[in-house]
Parts: C-alpha cells; sequence; structure tokens
C-alpha cells in the first residue's frame, strides 16, 4: 500500500517494508505496546489497511483492537473497553448505514467496532468449541454470518439500523468450518464442513440457514472464486475445480499436487491471480497457468 509492504509476525512483530528495497520503515511489537500475548498458534489475522489507518486485533489489555498511522507506526486509537481475546479470524471492514466499520471473529464473540473512532458499537457471542475461531466473517445485506469448527457451527446476525445492537437470524451446526474459508455467491453460502465431523462441501442459504446439499465427494477444502467456478485444494494436497450452483456442486477437473512427501494436512488457501492459480505447502509455493487455451 502506498510503496509498503506490511507483515505480522507470528510472535507479535509489525514491519512496514519499503516494497522496492525491502527496507523496514517501522516496527512496533504489538505484545509490548498493547499487552498482549502469544496465542498458541500465534498471530495468524491478516492486517487491514483502511485510507491512512493500519488496524488490526492484538486482543491486549492495552488495545484489544487498535489502529496505527501506517506511515510510521503511531497508535491512532486502542480500544480497551472490549473484554473478550482475540482469536485467529482475519477481520474485514464493511460499510453498514453510513458506519465504516472493523468486524472480526474473537474468541467467543463476532463484534463490530467504528474505525474512525476505535468505539465498539456491537457484538454476538459465537462461543468456540476449542479456541479455534479462525475462518473470516461476511457481511451482506446488514447481517454478518461467521462460522467455527468442531461443531461449534455457523450463525447470521442482523445488525440495527444504527449499528448499536446485532440479534441473531439463524444458527446451525453443519456448516461448522474450520479453517478452509467460505464464499458468498448469489445469496449462498460454499464452504466445507469440520474436518473431524460434517466433511464435505455444503451450499446453505444465506438469509435463512437452510442447508441445500453436502458434497461429501468433495471432502476438506480450502476455496476461492474465480471466473464463475470454486478452486478447492483438499486437505491431502489434490486441486479440484467445482462447478457450483444452489442445485448440486459437480467435480470438472482434478490433479494431485506435488508436494514434498509429508503427513502435515494441506491447509493455506488457494489464489487466483491474473490468469495464475498459487498453491502452497508449508515452504512450498506453486504456479499453474489457468487461462484458457487459445
Amino acid at each position: 500500500d502506498g510503496g509498503r509492504v506490511y507483515h505480522l509476525g507470528p510472535h507479535g512483530s509489525l514491519t512496514a517494508f519499503d516494497a522496492r528495497t525491502g527496507r523496514p520503515a517501522w516496527t512496533v511489537d504489538v505484545c509490548e505496546r498493547f499487552e498482549s500475548s502469544v496465542r498458541t498458534w500465534g498471530y495468524t489475522e491478516n492486517l487491514l489497511i483502511d485510507g491512512d489507518r493500519l488496524l488490526l486485533m492484538p486482543g491486549g489489555t492495552a488495545g484489544r483492537v487498535v489502529a496505527l498511522d501506517k506511515h510510521t507506526g503511531r497508535t491512532l486509537w486502542a480500544n480497551t473497553e472490549i473484554t473478550d481475546r482475540a482469536a485467529y479470524s482475519s477481520p474485514i471492514v464493511a460499510e453498514h448505514a453510513g458506519v465504516r466499520q472493523f468486524i472480526a471473529l474473537a474468541r467467543s464473540t463476532v463484534l463490530g467496532v467504528d474505525v474512525q473512532t476505535g468505539k465498539l458499537l456491537w457484538s454476538h457471542e459465537h462461543e468456540s468449541t476449542c479456541d479455534q475461531n479462525v475462518t473470516s466473517p461476511i457481511y451482506h445485506d446488514g447481517r454478518v454470518f461467521v462460522t467455527s469448527g468442531h461443531r461449534a457451527g455457523a450463525r447470521v446476525v442482523r445488525l440495527s439500523a444504527d449499528s448499536r445492537r446485532a440479534e441473531q437470524v439463524w444458527f446451525g451446526t453443519r456448516l461448522d468450518n474450520c479453517h478452509g474459508g467460505v464464499v458468498l455467491l448469489e445469496g449462498h453460502l460454499y464452504g466445507s464442513g469440520c474436518r473431524l465431523y460434517n466433511e464435505g462441501l455444503l451450499c446453505v442459504e444465506f438469509a435463512t440457514g437452510n442447508v441445500l446439499y453436502q458434497a461429501r465427494e468433495i471432502g476438506k477444502v480450502s476455496i476461492t472464486h474465480a471466473d464463475g467456478m470454486l478452486y478447492c485444494y483438499d486437505n491431502d494436497g489434490e486441486m479440484l475445480l467445482v462447478q457450483a450452483t444452489p442445485r448440486a456442486a459437480t467435480i470438472v477437473s482434478r490433479f494431485k499436487v506435488p508436494r514434498a512427501e509429508t503427513t502435515e494436512h494441506t491447509l493455506a488457501h488457494p489464489v487466483v491471480c491474473s490468469g495464475r492459480l498459487y498453491l502452497r505447502h508449508l515452504d512450498e509455493l506453486f504456479a499453474y497457468d489457468i487461462r484458457a487455451s487459445r
């Protein structure tokens, strides 16, 4: 952003690098400044840039959610009224009824914070069953969707017109996504259930929570959407191209990624950019040309 790259290390070291030279411009020790502690799997959220603000959720007693000046690293505001601790989910920024807000899935709640002032706007319970709130929230049409694995389940909450309250619209346990991600397409949610209980790609109505189908042959996958297709990267390193509609999910093609032999699951999300598909596993990165052949 603006010629800089921002990186938050697993132990809380936040650094801004010059994108051209790779030299650090500034560094902040998140744990020290905001009195937070490193979680079991470290800091895992993707940072958010909103105007001149860099937004993140350290989860510390001196700053649960904070905004830094992206140019200098100076603290612009730090919310200390939130009592919930940070989880592993990457937050989003959405505008609801004219209020721009930072929306995050924390340890046991989903919450919204005013990006201008840092004030807590609303929160709603979303308990994890195993301290693994990982999947990013989805905002759509005044509602927020969150989900967690191990039968913690999924829910949609509706935000009030003044962004001061959130009430539950529906809750269900079948779409208990661990960390593979969920996409919203034309009013329908697509994502895998937990690898331990509800494995398989599900299609769920966003408005009602009604499960339309569960394609167990697709299994536990991390997904992204591009060119009308779902790109699904499964736990064992197989890549599947899926045509998904509210009626059915059909595997169009598939191939095995030539990763090193390992017992570690493939957890990284696939990325599609400029006609290429990028797939990562641990320290290996693969790039595939997915442009239509001429």
